[in-house]
């Protein structure tokens, strides 16, 4: 259908977009009222790109469809030029900039327990790796193809949705075992940065010694945990627990010098969560 009018300024006519790169596409329009109002596009899009949004996306800008994240609907307009949708939103107070704590260190560095002691804190929600990890070892024997593929598509799905749907925040726990592909860290940031997050690592550490001694504790046992001395001897010897490939953390904490609750206070107060 096309719309045609001899009056300019009619609203029957339809008006070039404005587009501008760099913080996405916007398109500034001017509504029934006069009000400037400022929309998003939606990817609908005719089989014939536009022109300018192949120049934009050889500059290497963001495409239309990272702009189209999970917001309340205001209001819809359709562009019979570009044959586009776009949707204008109010942004919330926490819409698309998710806090992650990627919480990383090895077996019995008590990552479970300050994250818990954490999200009472700041009221961040938690996802302990081992909630996955459980849940494949029902079906999936450790290590074999399957598990680690679908070990990490949950890991990232939990992270775009938990962006998408606009969640203030959430913790992660993470063990680097020689299991986890070296680009499951990469895919995460980008995940997290697409949706406009925010990704900060806190590494927890603990003497060797200690680590022996936490690995039979019985709160272990709640979960599929490491908890024999012999295995994990011979997994740290042979450099199964590599951390090399993880990025600069920006707090590193001993548990051995602090209690839990202590640890999470720490890591609100570095990382101005509160």
């Amino acid at each position: 259908m096309r719309f045609s009018s001899s009056k300019p300024g009619s609203l029957f006519q339809p008006k070039r977009s404005v587009w501008k790169g760099g913080d996405g596409f916007n398109v500034v329009r001017s509504n029934r009222r006069g009000q400037q109002v400022r929309y998003y596009p939606l990817w609908i899009r005719s089989p014939k790109p536009h022109p300018k949004d192949i120049l934009n996306r050889n500059r290497g800008n963001r495409t239309p469809r990272e702009d189209a994240i999970s917001v309340p609907q205001v209001s819809l307009f359709l562009d019979p030029v570009r044959r586009q949708a776009f949707i204008y939103w109010k942004h919330s107070k926490h819409g698309g900039s998710m806090r992650l704590v990627f919480i990383f260190g090895l077996p019995a560095t008590g990552k479970l327990t300050v994250g818990t002691e954490l999200s009472k804190i700041v009221d961040y929600k938690l996802f302990h790796n081992h909630l996955v990890v459980d849940l494949l070892l029902s079906t999936f024997e450790f290590g074999s193809q399957p598990f680690v593929e679908l070990r990490e598509e949950f890991w990232l799905s939990v992270f775009d949705q938990a962006c998408r749907c606009q969640l203030k925040g959430l913790i992660f726990t993470f063990n680097p075992e020689s299991t986890v592909r070296a680009n499951f860290v990469e895919r995460t940031v980008n995940v997290i940065e697409r949706n406009r997050g925010r990704i900060d690592f806190v590494e927890l550490v603990c003497p060797l010694s200690e680590l022996k001694y936490r690995l039979d504790s019985p709160s272990r046992l709640q979960y599929r945990k490491l908890s024999s001395l012999s295995l994990f001897e011979q997994l740290h010897a042979g450099g199964a627990f590599d951390t090399s490939y993880m990025p600069k953390p920006v707090l590193t904490i001993d548990t051995s010098l602090k209690s839990p609750k202590e640890a999470a206070a720490e890591i609100s107060t570095a990382l101005d969560l509160i």
